[in-house]
């Protein structure tokens, strides 16, 4: 498992923080090809916290490059609790 902090205050959007790792090496790499290959899978796990309502918009070309990479996303919102 590979964890990356998106930190709030830095202005990008969930769209823009995937489109930039896919582009990462490890998006190409062998394994994940071999992984999903044999059956298994490769997937973004993001758990987004937030005290607020969060919405995000993914884009289709996003939504292709992850299927063409054959790479899932997992998106899991735990509001803050009051």
């Amino acid at each position: 498992m590979i964890v990356f902090d998106l930190p709030p205050a830095n202005g990008a959007s969930l769209s823009a923080f995937l489109q930039a790792m896919i582009k990462e090496p490890f998006a190409n790499s062998p394994h994940i090809k071999e992984l999903v290959s044999t059956g298994g899978e490769a997937r973004f796990f993001i758990s987004i916290f937030c005290a607020d309502s969060y919405g995000a918009s993914l884009e289709p070309s996003l939504l292709m490059a992850l299927g063409a990479k054959q790479l899932g996303l997992d998106l899991t919102v735990y509001p803050e609790e009051t």
